[in-house]
């Protein structure tokens, strides 16, 4: 895939066995025996790159089902269809909408939604924004 930049993220939920994600063939994040459905995020450098996620099984069985799950796949993206400076990926990711107020400041953080995109934090979480 080509990125502008930015994040990936998704949420993983391993049973029993590891999963494991790479990003050009690096590894970014590990997951092993039981995790609970978590949500990850990931800087995505500028450019061309390979994402993979590697299952393995181990040799003995966990109780119950081996499994691993990844959900939820969000790529930050270039377009901005509406032109209001913040990429339509982004909004939708956060708001299921291109048309929300970004002077907004959802999470109460003190921080307006569009400043939370330009700084790359979490608009919606006061506790995993960035402090600006």
């Amino acid at each position: 895939m080509n990125s502008p930049g930015g994040k990936v993220s998704f949420y993983v939920e391993v049973w029993g066995d590891t999963l494991t994600f790479l990003i050009d063939g690096e590894v970014q994040g590990s997951w092993n025996t039981t995790v609970p459905q978590r949500k990850v995020e990931f800087d995505l450098p500028v450019g061309r790159h390979e994402l993979a996620w590697v299952y393995s099984q181990k040799k003995t069985q966990h109780h119950g089902s081996n499994a691993a799950s990844v959900e939820k796949l969000f790529i930050f993206a270039l377009p901005d269809s509406d032109n209001d400076g913040v990429t339509d990926g982004w909004e939708y990711h956060y708001f299921n909408k291109l048309d929300h107020d970004l002077t907004q400041d959802s999470d109460e953080d003190g921080v307006t939604d569009f400043d939370e995109f330009q700084a790359g934090s979490d608009p919606t979480d006061a506790l995993n924004g960035n402090s600006l």
